[in-house]
């Protein structure tokens, strides 16, 4: 999973495992692979400043926010 952040943006990323693989502030411009057992619990904080690419799709983050942070399950 690839995730870039193109304005500052919390990110939390947990894997099946319930380890931690990613926690924290990205910065405009950062890009971050991660990479983990799935399912991945997702935590957003900037959907509008966040592009997440997971086995080669983009994931609609917008979609599944409310109030610009988003909280999904990837598998």
């Amino acid at each position: 999973m690839k995730v870039r952040a193109s304005a500052e943006s919390w990110v939390e990323v947990v894997d099946a495992k319930g380890q931690v693989l990613l926690s924290r502030l990205l910065r405009p411009g950062d890009l971050v692979d991660v990479h983990g057992v799935a399912p991945l619990r997702l935590r957003v904080g900037n959907v509008s400043g966040t592009e997440l690419v997971f086995r080669g799709q983009p994931v609609d983050l917008a979609a599944r926010a409310r109030d610009n942070v988003a909280r999904l399950e990837l598998n």
